[in-house]
């Protein structure tokens, strides 16, 4: 039988020297993960920052998963 999954869409944000921070949410906007990113970036280097979408199908567990899932990078601001 076939695992339920749901589509997810997360925003990654990462400076030139690697470091990075993601977000998302079922009910948020791409803009209100872009803001959520902006607000968290304090912990980053100075811009320029590159901000990436990933989107990845996962399985809806009924109990907790350690699983790795793969993503895959959509588009790009």
């Amino acid at each position: 039988m076939m695992a339920e999954t749901k589509r997810v869409r997360i925003c990654v944000v990462i400076d030139p020297e690697g470091k990075w921070e993601a977000a998302g949410s079922h009910s948020w906007t791409d803009g209100q993960a872009i803001r959520e990113l902006d607000d968290l970036s304090g912990d980053l280097g100075p811009a320029p920052w590159a901000y990436h979408w990933i989107e990845a199908d996962v399985p809806v567990p009924v109990e907790r998963s350690d699983d790795v899932i793969e993503g895959k990078v959509t588009d790009a601001r």
